[in-house]
């Protein structure tokens, strides 16, 4: 996912097919905006005005939920806006 797991309005079901998709040991990898940067909150809630869905992520967020629908990775901070998650299915 670049820049687009933010926009999913019912994350179980996307979580669950993600699960279903991968093979054991199959990686994902998720580069994403950073909720922290201020840019990103202005961008958020003018999505919200437009009736859009957008949820910004921190790392620690994103590496727990992932970590909670059985995956093992690791966050890598590429600038003060975004992120990469970097993940493997355990069974």
């Amino acid at each position: 996912f670049m820049e687009g797991f933010n926009s999913f309005k019912d994350e179980k079901k996307v979580m669950k097919e993600i699960v279903r998709v991968l093979k054991d040991e199959g990686q994902i990898l998720i580069k994403e905006n950073s909720r922290s940067c201020m840019a990103y909150k202005v961008e958020s809630i003018k999505s919200v005005i437009k009736g859009d869905y957008c949820k910004y992520y921190n790392p620690k967020e994103l590496f727990l939920k992932l970590k909670d629908s059985g995956f093992e990775g690791s966050v890598e901070t590429v600038n003060k806006k975004q992120y990469i998650y970097l993940g493997t299915k355990i069974s």
